[in-house]
């Protein structure tokens, strides 16, 4: 009979679902002083049943009926804010509309998206409180009163446009006397609050913002990084450019803004954007990004790269030649070795069979891994060693192709100059392949030169990246300083320092910021002091400096500089590498002989 009952109540709740719980709940309750029964609440348990089936996230009881009394629910998109906000054949589209895609599936709801045509409608319609959800908002600056941002779901930051004649803008101190517009008076406050010396108008209309840049008007467009590929790519092609960009350590966050009055809403919306993975955002907004550069193929390039594979490649080679030659060696001895022990001793023959097996496969082991060590060191030290050169030439070739486009090419001896550099950053290249062909040579020359001439040789490889980031050099050096030296591999030295010298700016701001290099000679030793007062070393990091593969660069360190380095300067000048360091700055001490 229970069963019956059961039975019933669970009809009776799938016909009336639409009614009050409540309601439901009486006739249950009914139910059970007429049958005696004594269970749970089984109308909510059928009732909650399809949310607890379907959605990932953990959902209170209050949610859970939220949800069930609002199964549509209204959204105010921003005005023109494609691709985060935009609609295509009347569809919702953009960023935010794969984000909302996801929602809805995940907590069975629908969405209701009303569109503005202007900023004012839009903000008009949140006032009025016409919908529960605001699409995207700043999370930090609240003009909308009523509503509560989430948690930040988008982070980006703006992207300078202007006309093609424009210079890159390194330093956003290069647009103080410049006009630039945005598009809502909400990134005119935020770009304030970074930089209160910018000229920054607001022009809500893209037309008449394109328009006005085109007329030169404006200097630049400040926008949102994925929109401003949007702007270039639809409305300036062929006119228009990325030129810079603004707040990338301080960015913009967006987040969802959901009714004040609704705030079961908003948890359960930030429950569900919890769930959502940062890897899942982020591929959505890639999605939605252009391209941003358009360019041409450099087949100059193209074959210097080949060339460099290819004399890897044939290194490679010669190195995987010289380890088969070794390992036959290695065969031919063991099997003497095995005939001198059968001959010792026949009968333990059974014994040194099994152990020459054993020697034979871990030789054949180390042997591989021995191989493999040489050819990834090798490949490594060059990879390293190669970036700064190739480079320099790279930075030396597009300054002058500038050069050439903006028609400010009219010295032929600057022309000579810079490609007599690039022959002599090549004949570099060349010779550190050769340095390491003959690395562990026996027969290596030294040569005898001045130091003041090594290091200014050294610096010249160096100097275009010195120029670009504003660094003052300081030289004092006697010129009567002679020594003998291995000079590749001592300027191969001095170029990783000095490359860590100038790396050591890029996470600091100085007024002033120098190298200073000097050498300090006592009897027979030659000590040379590269200075610099950019980031310093963490204390933590100095025991680990010298090891292999660390870096304090990130992605972008290698992490063996340093450590080649240490070992050019032990193993073939004998000498030693010290460093000193505080938060104003760093020296590292190169202490060799003069003569080795």
């Amino acid at each position: 009979m229970n069963y019956l009952v059961l039975l019933s109540v669970f009809i009776t709740t799938v016909i009336v679902s639409f009614v009050d719980t409540n309601f439901i709940n009486l006739h249950v309750e009914s139910l059970k002083k007429s049958y005696d029964i004594k269970a749970d609440n089984y109308v909510e348990k059928f009732r909650n049943s399809d949310y607890e089936a379907t959605t990932k996230i953990k959902l209170t009881k209050k949610e859970q009926d939220y949800l069930h009394s609002h199964k549509r629910i209204k959204i105010c998109a921003q005005y023109d804010r494609f691709p985060y906000d935009g609609f295509i054949n009347n569809k919702y589209t953009g960023i935010m509309g794969d984000i909302y895609k996801i929602i809805s599936k995940d907590l069975n709801i629908e969405f209701e998206v009303i569109p503005s045509k202007s900023s004012q409608e839009l903000i008009s319609r949140v006032k009025s409180k016409e919908c529960e959800i605001l699409s995207i908002m700043p999370t930090e600056m609240l003009d909308f009163e009523n509503m509560s941002p989430t948690k930040p779901v988008i982070k980006t930051y703006f992207t300078i446009i202007s006309k093609l004649d424009k210079s890159f803008i390194h330093d956003p101190e290069q647009l103080e006397d410049k006009i630039l517009v945005v598009q809502l008076p909400i990134y005119k406050k935020y770009l304030h609050r970074l930089y209160p010396y910018l000229n920054i108008v607001v022009e809500e209309d893209t037309n008449k913002m394109i328009k006005a840049l085109l007329n030169e008007n404006v200097y630049a467009i400040a926008e949102v990084d994925e929109k401003a590929h949007y702007l270039v790519n639809e409305y300036g092609y062929g006119k228009l450019k990325i030129n810079g960009f603004l707040a990338k350590e301080q960015q913009i966050s967006g987040s969802i803004g959901t009714l004040k009055d609704e705030p079961i809403l908003g948890a359960i919306i930030q429950k569900e954007l919890d769930s959502i993975s940062e890897k899942t955002i982020a591929k959505i907004i890639d999605s939605w990004r252009l391209t941003r550069y358009k360019t041409l193929t450099d087949y100059g390039l193209i074959v210097k790269i080949l060339l460099v594979l290819g004399l890897i490649i044939f290194i490679m080679a010669h190195y995987q030649r010289k380890l088969r030659r070794f390992n036959l060696e290695l065969e031919k001895q063991v099997q003497e070795k095995t005939k001198e022990l059968r001959a010792m001793n026949e009968s333990l023959e059974q014994t040194v069979r099994e152990k020459l097996d054993e020697l034979i496969q871990k030789d054949k082991l180390l042997t591989i891994q021995s191989k493999q060590a040489v050819m990834g060191e090798m490949i490594s030290m060059i990879a390293h060693q190669w970036r700064q050169p190739l480079s320099t030439i790279t930075l030396q070739i597009s300054n002058l192709q500038i050069q050439r486009m903006m028609g400010q090419i009219d010295d032929e001896n600057l022309v000579n100059n810079t490609l007599s550099e690039i022959s002599d950053t090549i004949i570099y290249l060349s010779n550190t392949i050769d340095d390491f062909q003959t690395y562990f040579h026996p027969n290596k020359k030294s040569e005898e030169i001045e130091i003041h001439q090594l290091i200014h040789k050294a610096i010249s490889f160096v100097l275009p990246r010195i120029k670009k980031e504003k660094i003052e050099l300081d030289m004092k050096i006697t010129k009567n300083i002679t020594i003998t030296t291995y000079t590749n591999e001592l300027i191969q030295v001095l170029l990783n320092l000095l490359n860590n010298a100038i790396d050591s700016f890029a996470n600091v701001t100085r007024e002033k910021k120098m190298i200073t290099i000097y050498v300090l000679q006592n009897g027979n030793k030659v000590s040379l002091y590269i200075e610099d007062n950019g980031s310093g070393i963490l204390e933590k990091d100095m025991k680990k400096l010298f090891e292999p593969y660390f870096s304090t660069k990130g992605k972008n360190g290698t992490g063996l500089g340093l450590y080649m380095s240490q070992m050019l300067i032990q193993k073939q000048f004998n000498g030693k590498i010290a460093v000193q360091s505080s938060e104003h700055g760093s020296t590292f001490i190169v202490e060799i002989n003069k003569t080795l």
